[in-house]
């Protein structure tokens, strides 16, 4: 029986922060240590946050490079995975390229935003009606809890409409490297599993 998906359920999912940090320990283990979390999601926008602390530190004072990278990366990857979640055919998705420019020392909580939704739905719309890869270069801002600017990254996706594949009955037998296409819908299978671990419910824990 075919199963109705879309973009928002996927954006709900990730908007349950308790889940969502579980998510990360299980599959993102490296970003759920440095602090790496989801503030708020939606088919167009989406900001993730990184603190500055012992764990996410560098020998500056700052927060390391590769934690603003992972937080910056995430917000753009949140809207890629959740509107290839809610696509008509199955899409493979994968970072190809980033470039990061640092303007001020990060000593506290950085917050970044991606707010190219409507960049990444139309890119995976091209590549279902062409069948033919699609590179999309999005913006990600870094800012303080007082808006001053900390870093700025352009973040390019690739995808891939895959062929002669039904949409509902998918099988998971590639590896968890990023060489291998990223399948998002299979990921978020384990967003369901993980809200229903036993004495855990939905509500919304913080982190």
């Amino acid at each position: 029986m075919a199963t109705t998906r879309s973009a928002s359920q996927f954006f709900n999912r990730v908007n349950n922060r308790f889940a969502f940090s579980l998510f990360l320990l299980y599959k993102l283990p490296s970003a759920w240590i440095s602090g790496v979390r989801a503030g708020s999601a939606s088919e167009l926008s989406c900001t993730t946050s990184v603190p500055y602390r012992w764990l996410s530190q560098n020998p500056f004072r700052s927060t390391y490079f590769a934690c603003l990278a992972m937080a910056a990366e995430m917000s753009s990857g949140i809207l890629a995975m959740g509107h290839v979640y809610g696509a008509t055919a199955k899409v493979s998705m994968l970072v190809t390229g980033m470039e990061g420019i640092f303007l001020k020392k990060a000593k506290n909580k950085t917050y970044f935003t991606c707010d190219e939704g409507a960049a990444i739905r139309d890119a995976i719309a091209q590549t279902i009606a062409t069948g033919e890869s699609v590179a999309l270069t999005v913006e990600v801002t870094g800012r303080s809890k007082d808006s001053t600017e900390i870093a700025r990254f352009r973040i390019t996706w690739s995808f891939k409409k895959h062929h002669h594949e039904n949409r509902i009955s998918r099988s998971s037998t590639h590896g968890d490297g990023v060489e291998a296409p990223y399948h998002p819908e299979e990921r978020t299978e384990d967003f369901i599993r993980l809200r229903h671990v036993p004495g855990h419910g939905p509500r919304n824990h913080r982190p």
